[in-house]
């Protein structure tokens, strides 16, 4: 699911991808991380699933930004490996505002 287009173009200095409603953005050299892709793939599904709100409600709610961020993390590490799952929990503390701690990401994604 999902428009895939792999460029520098929109995708935030920090991220190696983003989605943008039903397009997934993914730096140039991270086409080969499926688990990337299936972390983006997650966002477009979420997007549709809400009727486009995710979007909206990523940005004003922390509550929304954590949940639509972990499910996301989840699929990852299930596609990557488990081996991810530490370098994921600092991304996910440390990179969307969430004022969670690396350890609670990594039980969070874990759990």
């Amino acid at each position: 699911m999902g428009i895939v287009f792999y460029t520098n173009f929109l995708v935030p200095k920090t991220a190696a991808g983003c989605a943008r409603g039903i397009f997934i953005l993914i730096r140039p050299q991270y086409k080969d991380d499926i688990g990337l892709l299936a972390h983006e793939r997650v966002h477009v599904k979420q997007y549709v699933r809400s009727f486009g709100l995710s979007g909206i409600l990523y940005k004003l709610s922390k509550k929304h930004r954590y949940k639509y961020e972990l499910e996301a993390f989840k699929r990852q590490v299930a596609v990557s490996g488990s081996h991810t799952a530490d370098h994921l929990a600092s991304r996910l503390a440390e990179n969307y505002g969430l004022d969670i701690t690396k350890e609670q990401a990594l039980e969070a994604i874990l759990g």
